[in-house]
């Protein structure tokens, strides 16, 4: 079993924040959480997003799990 250093863990969501305010611009990135899990080679990934332009108050959380063949999102 591997580890990932925090170092690994903070520049994935650094680039994943980075991505998202590239892309969207109008969307608030709140909070990134990134879950390694190194004995399955997956990475559970939560988003913590505000969308102004729909007049929303309330965060949309979107969970997903990015793997070897590909991102599932779930609740």
């Amino acid at each position: 079993k591997g580890t990932l250093k925090p170092s690994v863990i903070s520049n994935s969501c650094l680039s994943i924040f980075s991505q998202v305010s590239y892309f969207e611009p109008r969307v608030e990135v709140e909070r990134i959480e990134v879950n390694a899990k190194m004995d399955k080679q997956e990475f559970e990934i939560t988003l913590g997003l505000r969308v102004p332009f729909l007049n929303n108050v309330r965060t949309l959380n979107v969970r997903g799990l990015l793997n070897s063949t590909g991102i599932q999102f779930y609740n």
